[in-house]
């Protein structure tokens, strides 16, 4: 995905057409790892309900690394912000688990 790889300073040099098309992108993958991340932390709910913590544990951690990976500074800026965003609510799922 070359989105990924893809820093905000190499966005601005794009040529316009191409910024256009790479936002677009962006969106559609980020919205598709917002979608991930809610669906690993409600099968972690489900798991939680259960009284498997370690399970629930497992897949609130697993959202929290793909936050963190998300979050890094040399992506682009809409990436970053859901990257902290993912990792925020997979910290608050987490808090939960006794």
């Amino acid at each position: 995905m070359p989105v990924m790889s893809l820093s905000e300073q190499d966005f601005g040099a794009l040529p316009s057409n191409e910024r256009e098309r790479t936002q677009n992108e962006a969106i559609e993958l980020t919205r598709t790892l917002r979608n991930l991340a809610r669906h690993a932390l409600s099968a972690g709910e489900n798991a939680q309900a259960t009284g498997d913590k370690q399970t629930t544990r497992a897949h609130c951690e697993a959202v929290l690394h793909l936050g963190q990976a998300l979050s890094d500074p040399e992506r682009l800026l809409l990436i970053q912000l859901v990257g902290k965003a993912i990792v925020k609510m997979a910290q608050e799922r987490l808090s939960t688990v006794k």
